[in-house]
């Protein structure tokens, strides 16, 4: 996945970013309103990066297959299992669902734990500054 961004400000190590969609996104713009516009981004070997230059950001699609695993198939995994274990013990919809709901929550914070812990989870990304020519 590669993206362009421009840097809007510099502070340090902490470069904030205004991602610019491709040409193909303003022919279709279904994906646009759950993509960020800005964000903020920690670069440790960025070179001179300063305001307005231009960014190509890349990310490996096998990168984001890990972060997709972890934040959407293991909590769902987790929300089925418990739903079906706790209906075939207990017979009650109510209280399998209620137990359901609580291994979700406690999948989505197993995930950040699990990213704040093992930061190798978090892809990661190749930027370089773009040059005009």
């Amino acid at each position: 996945m590669k993206e362009t961004a421009r840097v809007i400000k510099v502070s340090g190590e902490e470069v904030l970013v205004r991602v610019e969609p491709p040409e193909q996104c303003s022919k279709c713009c279904s994906c646009g309103a759950a993509r960020p516009r800005k964000f903020a981004l920690s670069l440790k070997d960025a070179g001179d990066v300063s305001e307005g230059d231009i960014l190509e950001i890349m990310v490996e699609p096998y990168s984001m297959m890990k972060v997709y695993a972890l934040l959407y198939a293991m909590p769902l995994a987790a929300f089925i299992t418990a739903l079906f274990l706790v209906y075939s013990v207990t017979a009650s919809p109510l209280k399998s669902f209620t137990a359901a709901c609580v291994s979700l929550a406690g999948a989505y914070l197993g995930a950040a734990f699990c990213v704040r812990t093992f930061p190798s989870l978090v892809p990661a990304s190749c930027v370089r500054k773009r040059t005009e020519g």
